[in-house]
């Protein structure tokens, strides 16, 4: 674009271009057809990876919706469990946006002795933007009590987390030991892991896969037959990470589960509201959420 000796651009505007002089006077003034180097203004689209669920995790994002809401969700759909998986603990976190939320993109260890064979291609250079890349062991290495795993090499590293960060990627859940914790800090990066190391995963683990299903074994709820449980994390599972800890909530449910959240966190807010005021607890939480909104069914999505 012609910019005269005298005149400096005061104002761009989405479909007009004006050039101001010094003095106040306009130049010129054109439409962008006119100038067909400057883009149009596009609709941002979301990544292609389930970019159904991508879509729901927007959704999570621009409401503030947390870990608790998405457990609270899964309870009242059936899930006992509330979707949670315990002993996760949050290393690092994205200061403007504390709630990590995104497609699962799955990526199993094993030991070295595991029949299967490694994975040859690097997973991180192929992990999708606005994915949470879930990292496990294989379950014969599984505890269902802290330390959690019996690898006790990390799983996961500040390089890792610096090319995860490069690729949009929405954070990283380790099922195992994470090192290079200042590294994940001051990327911004969010990370949750059971717990810290120092030695890379090279001398005692492999991939043995990439974008499979993955099994997590945990310790059986109280009050039951005490057995340990198997939760399973698919590619394309919704993962929200905070604070709290990290909920899974199965793909196909996403869109169900999601659409009951407004509504119970509408009303926990008018609890809330009714407790400083002065109302009993129980009173409050049992008259809002009576009135709020009925569950899905299955075929109400």
């Amino acid at each position: 674009m012609f910019v005269p000796r005298f005149g400096i651009v005061k104002n761009v505007a989405l479909r007009n271009i004006v050039i101001t002089t010094r003095i106040g006077k306009t130049f010129h003034s054109s439409t962008m057809s006119e100038y067909p180097y400057i883009s149009e203004p596009q609709t941002p689209e979301l990544p292609s990876y389930h970019s159904k669920i991508q879509g729901i995790a927007n959704k999570f994002r621009e409401a503030g919706w947390t870990a608790c809401d998405a457990a609270d969700a899964l309870v009242k759909h059936g899930d006992e469990s509330g979707g949670y998986l315990p002993g996760l603990i949050q290393q690092s976190f994205n200061s403007k946006t504390p709630v990590t939320v995104g497609p699962a993109y799955t990526v199993e260890y094993a030991p070295l002795d595991d029949p299967r064979p490694a994975v040859k291609a690097g997973y991180i250079d192929d992990a999708p933007k606005g994915a949470v890349i879930v990292i496990t062991t294989s379950p014969s290495v599984q505890l269902t009590a802290a330390p959690f795993t019996r690898i006790s090499n990390a799983l996961y590293g500040g390089l890792m987390s610096t090319r995860a960060n490069y690729l949009k990627c929405a954070g990283t859940v380790v099922f195992g030991k994470i090192r290079d914790k200042k590294e994940h800090v001051d990327l911004d990066y969010p990370v949750h892991s059971y717990g810290l190391g120092t030695t890379a995963p090279g001398s005692a683990v492999k991939v043995v896969a990439v974008g499979e299903p993955v099994e997590i074994q945990v310790a059986g709820q109280a009050g039951k037959d005490d057995k340990a449980e198997t939760r399973r994390i698919a590619a394309g599972d919704l993962v929200i990470a905070d604070e709290n800890g990290v909920v899974v909530i199965p793909e196909a449910d996403a869109q169900k589960v999601s659409l009951y959240i407004p509504a119970r966190v509408k009303a926990d807010t008018l609890v809330a509201s009714d407790i400083k005021e002065g109302v009993r607890a129980q009173e409050a939480q049992k008259e809002r959420r009576r009135l709020m909104y009925t569950p899905l069914n299955d075929e109400d999505e």
